[in-house]
């Protein structure tokens, strides 16, 4: 392969040294950094920066977009996580309640037939209403 570099010229539309922070004799030591910089259309460059400014701002709005979106959803859990500790404590003083009542039937039932067994032969039976309609059955 060939030591020599090819240099394009610059174009008339783009800057010779478009990088200000290095002075035309540091260009001069770095070859290839020249080689690159003259290849280099400054109005692309230009072009290319003022895109990613754009995209930067519609980044930016959609950020706090979804951060406004993150807090309000924060205070919706926060209150739904609130109701649902009331209904989950609710549900276990019901379940409570009920075991208590339910203990209580059994009891009584227990009690009364011992104290009258003959009452409690057929209770095993279907429930009848008034209306003579049959309700439950323990078959």
């Amino acid at each position: 392969m060939g030591d020599h570099v090819r240099y394009h010229a610059p174009s008339s539309d783009s800057e010779p040294f478009p990088f200000p922070q290095m002075s035309q004799a540091d260009m001069a030591k770095h070859p290839l950094t020249l080689g690159m910089t003259s290849m280099i259309n400054s109005s692309d460059v230009e072009r290319i920066a003022e895109i990613q400014a754009s995209m930067l701002q519609r980044f930016e709005k959609t950020n706090a977009k979804l951060e406004s979106f993150n807090d309000i959803s924060a205070i919706k859990l926060d209150t739904a996580m609130k109701a649902f500790g009331h209904h989950t404590t609710l549900l276990l003083e019901a379940k409570k309640d009920l075991h208590s009542v339910f203990r209580r039937i059994r009891i009584l039932k227990e009690k009364l037939s011992a104290q009258y067994p003959n009452g409690f032969t057929g209770a095993g039976q279907a429930v009848v209403t008034r209306d003579g309609e049959k309700i439950a059955t323990d078959e």
